[in-house]
């Protein structure tokens, strides 16, 4: 493990981590350069939303190789038993604005006939992370499934509409762009969210984003320590 690409939707969700890493080059665009105990830290900032986030993504995999791609932000939970505070590991995503409404019901773009829910980069109409990190402080949280939207959810009935359907733990605005994106290269890649929230009727003041930033980068500062540790002994066996 030599390289990682972290991405990031703003730089609020990883600010105490770019405190701990040193600088390297210049930036370019949206990346950032890093070094972190003698790992290189590749960290770009796609911008909020699902558009930029699958074009940033899809275009930093074919312009240069990485060992592991990290997508880190914050998010919603639609479960009380989920404390805020808590770092997730999403491994399955679904959008589940794509489709038409109808009357009474919601009907999405594989029951349109518009997409094959088993067609590359889908598995059974929801996009699945088979990738194996190799990385202990990843596969050692809890795994959930996400749902990733335009607009969050902030009303009663929406919310126990997407439950129904989808049965999410958490939402984000770039989960499924992010998957979408690394389905089609061979590099490993997780995507961890910080729960700064639950999703019910809109109550900002019951966010904890603060909290949400410090446990997700306490993770990722361990996550680099971990790859760090081993960058060690690797090269020590070869010297």
């Amino acid at each position: 493990m030599k390289k990682l690409l972290l991405v990031c939707a703003t730089s609020l969700e990883i600010e105490p981590l770019l405190e701990r890493m040193s600088a390297m080059d210049a930036p370019a665009g949206k990346t950032g350069y890093y070094l972190y105990r003698g790992l290189m830290v590749d960290v770009m900032q796609t911008g909020v939303g699902m558009v930029s986030t699958a074009y940033h993504t899809g275009r930093a995999l074919m312009s240069a190789h990485y060992d592991l791609v990290v997508n880190a932000g914050v998010g919603g939970s639609f479960h009380r038993f989920v404390p805020i505070g808590s770092v997730l590991h999403v491994v399955s995503e679904e959008m589940p604005e794509m489709g038409a409404e109808a009357k009474d019901s919601f009907i999405s773009i594989f029951d349109l006939g518009l997409e094959d829910p088993d067609s590359k980069p889908f598995t059974n109409g929801k996009l699945v992370n088979n990738s194996a990190t190799g990385v202990t402080v990843i596969e050692n949280l809890t795994k959930v499934h996400g749902i990733t939207v335009n607009t969050v959810h902030g009303q009663e009935d929406s919310i126990h509409k997407v439950l129904a359907r989808c049965n999410p733990v958490v939402e984000s605005m770039e989960g499924a762009a992010f998957f979408f994106a690394c389905a089609y290269s061979s590099i490993p890649y997780a995507q961890l969210r910080g729960i700064s929230n639950y999703v019910e009727k809109r109550n900002r003041s019951d966010w904890d984003i603060p909290l949400a930033v410090r446990s997700l980068n306490n993770i990722l500062i361990n996550i680099l320590d971990e790859l760090a540790d081993g960058l060690i002994q690797e090269t020590s066996r070869h010297n």
